[in-house]
């Protein structure tokens, strides 16, 4: 058995060092954060039962299928850091530890004394440690998957460099084959991500009535009502249309929207209060397509709720449209939909497909939520720059738009093993 000592500045840069000089079959032993510094002990050609004699380590219980590697290298972990992995509390850790279940019994080594100075200290180091574990436990997870299943692994890469989320990614996974060749690996995944993705069946515009555009701002809702009304007047003429500007909070709204007016030739509307916009919609009702531009809110904004109050107290019904920007970040349009699913939209526009580098965390988002797609945008042009969603061809364009960044096998661990990316 070797044991090495490795010193890093933080744990991550230590961790490098261990896989670099001795490998994924490395044992981590101990470790310590010392004045300016982490310290790793480490393990290969680990005997086991030397070391459980020498610390007198219990035995511990198995977190995954008994006989796989993942569980053999996690058979050698003390009992203590097996509870974080099974999701115990830390402060249950944290009493472990100073009951004598601590990893640190090892050579030239120190356990962590409990004091109330240290209290803070040890749950930090803890909470490391956990982190570390997990870490170590996705990548023997990821390479085993990767030599059991080879063409699904290749799929999780190529879904990841979409920018599709990995428990979208993992789910997809399981619907597919369990034995497929290279050929299938390749289209079989793009199939399905078409039939995940929902479509409506038919045009939004056939439907007449009041109609709200609601969502973030900066995502193109004023732009996005005016390409609506030239689509729609295309169509039908520009008889019995006419747009609403309630996005009095943005300045330069209402000028944007009576001069994209002025252009299709409909009338427009000012609403600055909400009792404005009920005798607007009141007096309205009975044309065939209003289309309410709404000011744009962010998903942190009280008066989302607001909002909701006005649409469900008109005198008629008021369907909404949630406008998405396919640029922003994943994080960002998850809190978005969160927010505004109060406003129950049956429908969806994704906006910026030219400005977004992939598609897959719009997608993610999209299906995470059952949000059904109407429209999709990528550009200024009114009327060009709009077409109906058709899932087929949104798919090819997130391959021809997925980076060609490659994608280094911690971080492909991290994503399969669904731990939170810290980046490198």
């Amino acid at each position: 058995m070797k044991i090495k000592r490795f010193q890093a500045q933080d744990m991550r840069q230590a961790m490098r060092q261990v896989r670099e000089e001795q490998g994924v079959d490395a044992v981590i032993l101990s470790t310590r954060r010392s004045e300016g510094c982490v310290e790793i002990i480490t393990a290969v050609d680990y005997d086991e039962d030397l070391i459980r004699d020498a610390a007198g380590f219990p035995t511990p219980h198995p977190v995954f299928d008994a006989g796989s590697e993942v569980s053999r290298h996690m058979q050698q972990f003390p009992e203590t850091l097996v509870d974080l992995l099974h999701g115990r509390s830390l402060e249950t850790a944290a009493q472990a530890s100073r009951s004598g279940q601590h990893l640190a019994a090892v050579q030239n080594t120190q356990p962590i004394q409990p004091t109330a100075a240290n209290d803070e200290g040890l749950h930090d180091e803890l909470r490391e440690l956990r982190r570390l574990l997990e870490t170590q436990v996705a990548s023997l997870a990821w390479n085993e998957f990767g030599r059991r299943q080879p063409q699904h692994a290749r799929i999780f890469i190529e879904l990841t460099r979409m920018g599709i989320e990995s428990d979208i990614a993992r789910d997809m996974l399981k619907s597919l084959p369990e034995h497929i060749n290279a050929d299938q690996s390749r289209y079989l995944p793009l199939g399905l991500l078409a039939r995940k993705l929902s479509m409506r069946d038919g045009d939004l515009l056939e439907q007449s009535g009041i109609r709200a555009l609601v969502g973030p701002t900066g995502v193109g809702k004023t732009t996005t009502v005016a390409k609506l009304a030239a689509r729609y007047i295309e169509q039908h003429g520009p008889e019995g249309v006419a747009l609403i500007a309630a996005d009095h909070f943005r300045v330069g709204a209402d000028e944007q929207i009576y001069r994209y007016a002025r252009m299709l030739g409909v009338p427009v509307y000012a609403a600055a209060t909400a009792e404005e916009l009920h005798t607007l919609i009141g007096r309205l009702a009975d044309h065939r397509l209003v289309l309410l531009d709404t000011p744009g809110l962010g998903y942190r904004d009280e008066r989302i709720g607001e909002l909701l109050q006005i649409l469900a107290n008109v005198s008629v019904e008021v369907r909404t449209t949630l406008v998405l920007a396919a640029n922003v970040q994943v994080e960002a349009l998850q809190c978005t939909v969160s927010a505004y699913a109060q406003l129950a939209p049956d429908g969806c526009i994704l906006t910026k497909l030219d400005e977004a580098s992939t598609l897959g965390g719009a997608f993610s988002v999209l299906m995470r939520h059952h949000l059904v797609l109407d429209f999709v945008t990528d550009g200024q042009r009114v009327p060009e720059d709009l077409e109906l969603a058709q899932a087929h061809k949104l798919v090819c364009r997130a391959v021809r738009q997925q980076t060609g960044r490659s994608l280094d096998a911690e971080m492909l661990a991290e994503r399969f093993g669904a731990l939170p990316a810290t980046g490198t």
